[in-house]
């Protein structure tokens, strides 16, 4: 049976933590349809260092672009959905920024996604993981744990202040 140090339990409260926050929290399943995906920048990441046997990072941004059906039962968990303007489809249409940063050869990486839930629009994890502190702009990859297991980051947010 193996045991958690002081240094290694962190991460199991820190996980579990989580999880009972997601469920907890979690209002009940809505759904959206991404319609269509528009790369707008790719890049080295770090500067392009490799990490290991997985290499060197790319760091993609783009935009998502959702449709929402506002009269689907499983949305009307969704506060004041009535009150959104629809398009002649009768649906609820707006777009979210993303970065990706993954593998440059994605055959590479160990096929886990990790999906950052932003704080007000914040990354989390690459401090969560990676010690790296540099904001919503990452040029480092602080001490690259994330990156020499091979995993790839996707962040996206969405506003929820859209003007009428």
């Amino acid at each position: 049976m193996r045991r958690y140090g002081r240094s290694g339990g962190w991460w199991v409260r820190l996980l579990v933590g989580l999880l009972v926050a997601m469920v907890v929290g979690a209002d009940g399943p809505v759904r959206a349809r991404v319609e269509r995906v528009e790369i707008t920048s790719r890049e080295p990441f770090a500067g392009g260092r490799s990490f290991g046997k997985i290499g060197p990072y790319e760091k993609i941004r783009g935009r998502f672009f959702y449709a929402v059906d506002p009269r689907a039962a499983f949305n009307r968990a969704i506060r004041d959905i009535d009150l959104a303007p629809r398009d002649a489809d009768g649906l609820i249409r707006f777009a979210g920024d993303f970065l990706l940063i993954r593998p440059r050869d994605p055959a590479r990486g160990n096929h886990v996604l990790l999906f950052d839930v932003t704080n007000r629009g914040n990354l989390t994890a690459l401090g969560i993981f990676n010690s790296e502190r540099s904001g919503n702009d990452p040029r480092s990859a602080g001490n690259g744990w994330l990156m020499r297991e091979g995993y790839t980051l996707l962040a996206a947010a969405w506003n929820w202040d859209v003007p009428p």
